[in-house]
């Protein structure tokens, strides 16, 4: 098992930091909507959107961003052109709990970066995620307000992924069958309600679109396994500046938006099919 740090030289693996991404939605219950699934959009004369969901409510708003993953109904919608192509590989991801493999010895040779396995045909990537302090006390020194259900259950554990094919996926306890016993163990111990079968896409490099107040990022417009959610929290941000700059008179709505998407296209797709070549 080698970890690396991200120069890529082995023996200097650096703390990370991880991310438990369900709460990523605290204290946005008044502006997070679930089960609100979008059908459809207009853009309106006005130069606003309306949006159209399938519980039969209505929005407008100055912005879209279509933030809906890889099957995006607004991808589809805005950029009919645009295709997901299923590159045949495949991807097992799930999680399990620490104390699970704690006597193996695995926790602490993987270490605090992520890390991989190689047998024979087999690749098994592996990040631990431990909380620096109890999501409990955090809880209750930082955001006393969440409610107790939100951090009672959540302890450290163990991410995983086994790379595969169209053709080995259905076969998982053949997949494994060649890995240590330790490596075994992780995925025997696994959550089965967060044990999940990828099918892995890419959206080929696409020229500019014309600007409009639809936009789209992360998954939707930009595909990359394993790293969608990093990839979407970097679109956000750049977004968000472009946005601020619009808002306090610096650029014109569009030319912000525009700008955002020149961007986002500058440094996401060139890596994206360079990695969909390899």
């Amino acid at each position: 098992m080698d970890a690396r740090s991200s120069d890529g030289m082995a023996g200097r693996a650096w703390p990370g930091r991880q991310v438990h991404r369900p709460l990523l939605l605290t204290e946005l219950d008044d502006v997070v909507r679930f089960g609100a699934e979008c059908t459809r959009f207009e853009q309106r004369a006005d130069g606003t959107v309306r949006v159209w969901f399938a519980d039969g409510r209505t929005d407008t708003a100055d912005v879209l961003v279509g933030a809906d993953g890889i099957g995006s109904v607004v991808r589809r919608r805005y950029l009919p052109d645009v295709r997901v192509v299923d590159t045949g590989r495949r991807m097992i991801m799930g999680a399990t709990p620490l104390r699970a493999v704690a006597g193996t010895g695995l926790p602490g040779l993987i270490g605090d970066s992520p890390a991989s396995a190689h047998v024979r045909d087999t690749m098994m990537a592996l990040g631990v995620l431990r909380f620096t302090e109890s999501p409990m006390a955090a809880r209750g020194q930082w955001l006393p307000a969440l409610p107790h259900g939100a951090v009672a259950e959540i302890e450290d554990y163990v991410m995983w992924a086994l790379p595969t094919t169209r053709e080995r996926v259905g076969s998982a306890t053949k997949l494994i069958a060649d890995l240590p016993s330790a490596l075994r163990l992780i995925v025997a111990e696994a959550w089965p309600d967060v044990t999940v079968a990828l099918r892995i896409g890419v959206i080929p490099t696409m020229p500019a679109w014309p600007t409009s107040p639809v936009t789209v990022i992360g998954d939707a417009i930009h595909l990359a396994s394993g790293f969608g959610g990093n990839l979407a929290m970097r679109d956000a941000h750049h977004r968000c500046e472009a946005l601020v700059d619009a808002y306090r008179g610096r650029l014109d709505l569009l030319d912000a938006i525009g700008a955002y998407e020149n961007t986002m296209r500058r440094n996401s797709f060139t890596s994206i099919a360079a990695k969909a070549s390899t």
